[in-house]
């Protein structure tokens, strides 16, 4: 097994950013993934943070397979590749602290 990971983030204004990732992952017996095959992936992320407690992200992911692996319901045979795309919150609570008299 060889994996190799690359990213890189990159601010848009105060409240955005774009990140990159690239993967390989060579699983060359099969004993990650069941199958001998090399699988790479890209994906590209971009965010914008609303406030201090709020970030919503949006993702594209692509993966390529050497081998067809990858499954779409049951009568359509494995393919070799994969997209997706994604969207997703954080939502950070705050301590609230209570103040007395």
């Amino acid at each position: 097994m060889d994996r190799h990971r690359r990213a890189a983030r990159r601010a848009v204004g105060k409240k955005g950013a774009i990140t990159g990732r690239v993967e390989l992952f060579d699983d060359v017996n099969g004993f990650s993934t069941g199958l001998a095959q090399t699988v790479k992936e890209f994906t590209l992320t971009g965010e914008y943070k609303f406030s201090g407690w709020l970030l919503s992200r949006l993702e594209f992911r692509d993966d390529w397979s050497s081998q067809p692996f990858f499954e779409k319901g049951k009568a359509i045979p494995p393919r070799t590749s994969h997209s997706a795309v994604g969207h997703g919150g954080v939502f950070r609570a705050q301590e609230i602290t209570a103040q007395g008299t």
